[in-house]
């Protein structure tokens, strides 16, 4: 073995070399110039001397199990250098066999791969706070048009695993061309923002609402009944209503014409085909609305 321990000399790579006690009988350079332990602080110690307490109990566990059966084995540890450092290393251990096979030493090289993961996990955190933007309406804060169709062909198919229904609400404002023509499109911002801080009132985190552009949100009211649709729209006029009573320097109400019906678990669904005949309710009521404060002006007018 004395031989093989003077080629490790030469390897860029940490080296540790251990008897079958697991107690340490050589490391090479590189293991030094990483962990900043001299061969005298390691020989006949046991490499337990590098944990920093975070690699779980399981992980060494499998790793002596696998080398005590002959067979190689490769995983991640979170050791701490001299200094208190702690650096995650990819290590590979291996048992080192004499001429008649038996295992005589166990040999263990690895990366310090720290700067690595860390760069990985920049990586994911930068992709998913993208995603998370690409879903999301800048101005509201909702989901936009995206966001809420690849959120609904999920929850749909979760709807009929459970059984349970969903409620789909769409809602237009019925005055916001009035307001930006009147005041301006920051106003007509504000009036967009007022909005969906309403809905979020009236909707759980766990439903999906969205702006799907312009003055249009649909909201997905998720685990839902017949019941409870109506409830729900209830509880959206109540919270509007109180909006428009108090708008104090608010120049504008907000009004909105709604379509709504529920998504059984048990009918074939096409979100598509579902988007297009609530998107239809709500412009029936739209016209029932409009005809309404038609009426209405007609009669002040004529007082």
């Amino acid at each position: 073995m004395g031989l093989s321990f003077n080629a490790y000399d030469f390897l860029p790579t940490p080296v540790l070399i251990t008897d079958l006690k697991g107690l340490v009988v050589y490391v090479n350079p590189a293991f030094t110039r990483l962990t900043g332990y001299e061969s005298r602080d390691m020989i006949g110690k046991s490499p337990g001397v590098l944990s920093s307490g975070r690699t779980p109990a399981r992980v060494y566990q499998d790793l002596w199990k696998t080398i005590r059966s002959g067979a190689i084995w490769h995983g991640e540890l979170e050791n701490r250098t001299k200094n208190g450092q702690v650096y995650l290393e990819s290590i590979l251990i291996a048992p080192v066999t004499n001429t008649r096979g038996t295992t005589t030493h166990f040999v263990a090289s690895w990366q310090d791969i720290t700067h690595k993961r860390a760069v990985e996990q920049k990586l994911k955190r930068s992709r998913l706070e993208f995603k998370k933007a690409s879903h999301k309406d800048s101005l509201t804060g909702l989901y936009n048009r995206r966001g809420f169709y690849e959120l609904m062909e999920h929850q749909i198919l979760l709807s009929r695993r459970q059984k349970h229904a969903i409620a789909l609400l769409y809602l237009d404002l019925d005055n916001f061309k009035r307001v930006n023509d009147r005041w301006g499109h920051k106003q007509g911002d504000q009036v967009l923002m007022d909005t969906a801080k309403l809905i979020r009132k009236v909707f759980r985190t766990s439903d999906i609402a969205a702006r799907l552009g312009g003055d249009e949100f649909v909201i997905a009211a998720i685990d839902s009944e017949k019941k409870g649709l109506s409830i729900i729209t209830r509880r959206l006029k109540t919270v509007f209503d109180r909006y428009n009573q108090s708008l104090g320097a608010r120049p504008a109400r907000i009004e909105y014409s709604l379509g709504s019906l529920l998504i059984e678990p048990d009918k074939p669904t096409n979100l598509e085909a579902i988007i297009e005949k609530v998107d239809r309710l709500m412009y029936q009521r739209k016209k029932i609305n409009q005809t309404k404060r038609s009426s209405a002006e007609k009669e002040k007018n004529h007082v």
